[in-house]
């Protein structure tokens, strides 16, 4: 998913960060749902919380290392750094 967003979106450290962030509120909230023990739930939802968050930081600071921003593009005619005047 990381991929596909660094190749289509135009903010894509940002789309993956929401995306992920809203799955691991979806899965920290679902075992409040389920029958169980309240110390099973809350063991769950603390396991989904921080899986959740090592996927989202791990993830998120390899694909700001994969994207490129655009930077200045380079004067035209001559080598880079050396204009028409020089």
């Amino acid at each position: 998913m990381a991929h596909l967003l660094a190749v289509t979106a135009p903010r894509p450290r940002s789309f993956f960060t929401w995306i992920v962030g809203l799955a691991t509120v979806i899965g920290v909230v679902l075992p409040f749902t389920t029958d169980g023990s309240a110390g099973g739930k809350l063991a769950t939802a603390g396991t989904n919380l921080v899986l959740g968050l090592c996927i989202v930081s791990q993830l998120s600071s390899v694909l700001a290392r994969t994207t490129r921003v655009p930077g200045p593009t380079p004067p035209q005619g001559g080598m880079p750094g050396r204009g028409p005047y020089r």
